[in-house]
């Protein structure tokens, strides 16, 4: 019996006595390659139950060709003394027979390779069946529909904290480099852009002074509706009034004679000292007796006393009356 292993080949021989194999031997070989001794007298080890290997190192077979193993015993006991063995081994074989065929794949791997290929493939290959080529090398494409895209799309792009916008050649460069005397459509979003942009962000008020004012403001409305809160308006466009009752309020017994007269009125003791006497002086040219002559007017109280004299002329144009005294 033969075996190869790669480079290397075990050479195998049973010896028998009496039907049994033989054990205890000691065996010897020699090794032929093309009639050519390679090996001479060479120790065979025992295997067990009278098998016996000789390995022929993989150094020694280099060349294609017939190798014969001849064992040998002295031991008279055994049926067969010399046993040839015959190796036939060609180029392709030393080169090539370099690892076991149990360390490569097996068909079960394979198999399962070939089941997870056809897998595969088949779901490319549903996909790619789907691709329409009007012009060659270049896919036919449709623009999705706004209903189309999934909402949390959306949500995902204006949570970003950073979006920058990609440029897509010229197109991106004429939509923002275009001239805003060229946006003149009336409704338009390039329009109403041209004609309410008209002073930068910074120059607007901050929240910080809007909420300065807001405060003040919150402030004084609060203290005038505090006041307007206690109006009434039983008639519509008037507001109700109490007149204060003055019960057991009452003037000095001077009080009016407190009143000074005019300041450009020249005081004297009969009416234009105070405010009292010149009411007086009015009640008393109006009501009480008044006597005129040619040269004088003379004015009465209730008790018919003088009280004020006045001079009176005529020159035959004018009448003159004194000032009273």
């Amino acid at each position: 019996m033969i075996e190869q292993q790669g480079n290397a080949i075990k050479f195998y021989a049973f010896f028998v006595a009496s039907k049994v194999g033989k054990t205890g031997l000691t065996v010897t070989i020699d090794v032929y390659r093309n009639d050519t001794e390679i090996v001479t007298a060479g120790s065979a080890t025992e295997v067990g139950d009278g098998l016996y290997k000789y390995v022929l190192a993989s150094g020694s077979v280099n060349a294609e060709g017939e190798y014969v193993a001849v064992f040998k015993t002295a031991d008279t006991t055994v049926d067969q003394q010399h046993i040839p063995a015959l190796w036939v081994i060609d180029k392709a074989g030393v080169d090539n027979l370099n690892a076991t065929v149990s360390s490569r794949a097996s068909q079960a791997s394979l198999d399962t390779l070939d089941d997870y290929v056809d897998t595969e493939v088949a779901a490319i290959k549903a996909k790619t069946d789907q691709l329409a080529f009007t012009n060659a090398n270049k896919v036919d494409a449709a623009v999705l529909a706004a209903g189309d895209f999934a909402q949390a799309a959306a949500d995902k792009v204006w949570a970003s904290t950073v979006r920058t916008l990609t440029s897509f050649g010229t197109l991106v460069a004429d939509i923002w480099d275009r001239a805003t005397s060229a946006l003149t459509t009336v409704g338009s979003i390039g329009k109403l852009l041209v004609d309410n942009l008209n002073a930068t962000v910074s120059s607007r008020a901050s929240q910080a002074s809007l909420d300065t004012l807001d405060d003040y403001v919150d402030t004084e409305v609060a203290a005038i509706k505090a006041k307007t809160d206690q109006l009434a308006f039983t008639t519509a466009n008037r507001v109700d009034a109490t007149v204060v009752d003055k019960t057991g309020f009452k003037l000095a017994s001077d009080g009016l004679d407190t009143v000074a007269a005019p300041a450009d009125v020249t005081n004297d003791a009969n009416a234009r000292s105070s405010f009292v006497k010149m009411i007086r002086a009015v009640f008393n040219r109006l009501y009480n007796e008044n006597r005129q002559n040619a040269t004088q007017r003379t004015v009465r109280n209730d008790a018919g006393t003088v009280v004020s004299t006045q001079t009176v002329s005529d020159d035959g144009t004018t009448q003159t009356i004194g000032k009273s005294a």
